[in-house]
């Protein structure tokens, strides 16, 4: 799997960010596997995988687990 690909397409995007946001604010379903969105990689799925995201897609940040 691809870390940050939280909706199994096959490429980090918004998209990503929008499914981890209704997977941890809205209880939508879970990451397959779960660790695909763990974008930085301390071993939960939680919002701050979403601003890892939102940092990396919008302000040049790190990669997914990098």
């Amino acid at each position: 799997y691809l870390p940050g690909d939280a909706d199994g397409s096959g490429e980090v995007l918004i998209q990503d960010a929008v499914y981890l946001v209704n997977y941890v604010l809205k209880s939508g379903p879970a990451p397959v596997p779960l660790g695909s969105g763990d974008a930085d990689c301390n071993g939960e799925v939680e919002l701050s995988d979403v601003v890892y995201l939102i940092n990396y897609l919008f302000r040049s940040g790190p990669a997914p687990c990098t």
